[in-house]
């Protein structure tokens, strides 16, 4: 019985003239593999993108729940005022005394009729006494 101590491959190496067909195959084949592909992806402008402009819209929607919180000041005693109020009936209870109901009127408007809302106008009117001034 014989052991196999140790194994060498086979090597076979096939040489060819640089001005022969299979030459010419070769630099072909490896010019299509590696370089055509880059010469694509940069010529499509994609390769380095510096600068991008996307539009897009976003889709919003009016849930009609709001707070508010309005400072003042009183114009006779010089004081500040803090008027609050909002949509939650548990919010007004907390603020009671500072508390003012305002007119609230609201418009979603679809200007090119895409059926997203562009715009949102929301009117907030605010009663108001004489002597009585918003700063914010």
């Amino acid at each position: 019985m014989a052991i196999e101590i140790h194994k060498e491959p086979l090597y076979r190496r096939y040489y060819s003239n640089p001005c022969s067909w299979a030459f010419l195959y070769i630099i072909v084949v490896w010019f299509l593999i590696i370089f055509l592909p880059l010469i694509i992806a940069y010529n499509s402008s994609n390769f380095w993108l510096k600068e991008n402009v996307t539009y897009e819209q976003p889709t919003i929607s009016y849930t009609y729940q709001l707070i508010s919180e309005i400072y003042g000041v009183n114009n006779l005693s010089g004081e500040l005022i803090n008027i609050y109020y909002s949509s939650s009936p548990i919010i007004n209870q907390l603020y009671n005394s500072n508390l003012r109901i305002p007119t609230i009127s609201s418009i979603e408007s679809d200007d090119n009729k895409d059926g997203k809302i562009e715009r949102l106008e929301i009117n907030y009117l605010l009663p108001l006494s004489l002597n009585e001034q918003i700063s914010s």
